[in-house]
């Protein structure tokens, strides 16, 4: 999950761009997140029941008001919260207003139009769904890695290819530059040989610089390149597997 100060920073970057990319990383960073707005509790029917006042914007249209703070000082004494998936659906199916506003410490805003909260919502999802799948791949292949220390490569490389294919690893970078001008690539030496692509699983390594690369990128690379045995795969916990050119 993001922190607050990084939701902070996508509110005023997505503010500056009505469309693209800044409003997508936003609305994924929110999940999970909870936003604050003014609500009061009041009994409709017998029944005690949220109310959110919604704000007149000058064009005649509706507002409902969410911040990412709770310390807000357009916030009243009494307000509450829910989280950013909660929210889509309260703004959506219950208060429906024109517009949901989120609204950051600087005061910098979003606005999403009603028509689109249901397309963000089923997004967002999906986008979920296939962030948790992917996070469950990337689980097996840190196993998969560290179980083959102690297997017959015959037992681990097809079960590492198969978690390898469409995945991004993290080569590690020199600081120099190749002749073509790109960075270069470190490689290291293993069974005898040098020249073994170094690269990672994860970026969580201090004073490493990390290039992103898709596996089948990384294997058309060495292909291109005799002098690359293979590549060197090396997992969270420091275990790591050999993967040659002929089994790639």
């Amino acid at each position: 999950m993001r922190t607050p100060k990084e939701i902070e920073r996508l509110v005023t970057v997505a503010a500056k761009n009505s469309t693209g990319a800044p409003r997508v990383e936003l609305f994924r960073a929110l999940d999970g997140v909870t936003l604050f707005y003014d609500a009061s509790e009041r009994e409709i029917d017998g029944r005690r029941m949220l109310s959110t006042p919604l704000r007149r914007l000058d064009d005649g249209s509706s507002a409902m008001m969410v911040y990412t703070s709770r310390r807000h000082s357009d916030l009243p004494e009494r307000f509450a919260g829910a989280e950013w998936a909660e929210l889509l659906r309260i703004a959506h199916e219950a208060v429906r207003p024109d517009w949901l506003v989120i609204v950051n410490r600087n005061n910098d805003t979003v606005g999403i139009p009603q028509d689109q909260l249901a397309g963000i919502a089923a997004y967002l999802n999906e986008w979920k769904a296939k962030h948790i799948e992917m996070q469950a791949a990337a689980d097996d292949l840190e196993k998969v890695i560290s179980d083959a220390v102690h297997s017959d490569p015959g037992a681990w490389y097809e079960p590492a290819l198969l978690r390898l294919r469409g995945r991004e690893l993290y080569l590690h970078l020199t600081n120099g530059v190749s002749p073509n001008g790109q960075p270069s690539i470190r490689t290291s030496a293993a069974a005898g040989r040098p020249g073994w692509i170094l690269t990672y699983t994860t970026r969580t390594r201090p004073g490493v610089r990390y290039g992103r690369i898709v596996w089948e990128q990384l294997v058309k690379i060495i292909k291109n390149n005799e002098e690359m045995p293979g590549v060197r795969v090396v997992n969270d916990n420091d275990d790591w597997i050999l993967l040659g050119r002929d089994e790639i």
